[in-house]
């Protein structure tokens, strides 16, 4: 749960440039991913983007950083161009309706979409608040031929009743 100490280190990685808490964000990803039985069989992993004004202001892209670790640990490649997020708005303050509709329109193909065509894509966010980028960017994924698990370091509120189905 995106709560207490989990919250406090991921803030300070991702708005504070604590870089420091890299690993041990890493190794909470690790012994989650253990822990999870049966993991689904995956091909590719696609982290959410950032915008580049975003990865500009921040310096870098923590899911980016985040989905690397977990790709190695899967033995499988991280492709960051099949998805591409446009404009500068966060998600961070909205409510659950902006921030559905903010993340239908952030998000969009990129130039290698079609890679992941017929392939098992996990799509790896850093955390799960009401599900709306990752259902964004599963959509795009899946209308282009993939087939979508998520992975996320923590979730601010409980999933039930959000699907990823059109």
């Amino acid at each position: 749960m995106y709560r207490g100490a989990v919250a406090e280190a991921l803030s300070k990685f991702k708005y504070g440039g604590m870089i420091g808490l890299m690993a041990p964000l890493q190794d909470a990803l690790a012994t989650g991913i253990g822990a999870l039985h049966p993991f689904p069989e995956v091909d590719l992993l696609i982290p959410v983007p950032l915008s580049l004004n975003g990865r500009w202001k921040r310096g870098f892209n923590q899911s980016y950083i985040l989905a690397a670790s977990v790709a190695r640990q899967l033995g499988v490649e991280v492709q960051t161009n099949a998805l591409r997020k446009k404009g500068n708005r966060t998600q961070v303050g909205l409510s659950a309706k902006e921030r559905s509709r903010n993340a239908s329109v952030s998000f969009v193909p990129g130039r290698a979409i079609d890679l992941v065509r017929g392939q098992r894509v996990l799509l790896f966010d850093d955390v799960y608040t009401t599900g709306s980028t990752v259902l964004a960017c599963s959509r795009i994924l899946r209308r282009a031929g993939a087939t979508v698990s998520v992975l996320t370091l923590a979730r601010a509120v409980s999933p039930v009743g959000v699907g990823l189905s059109d």
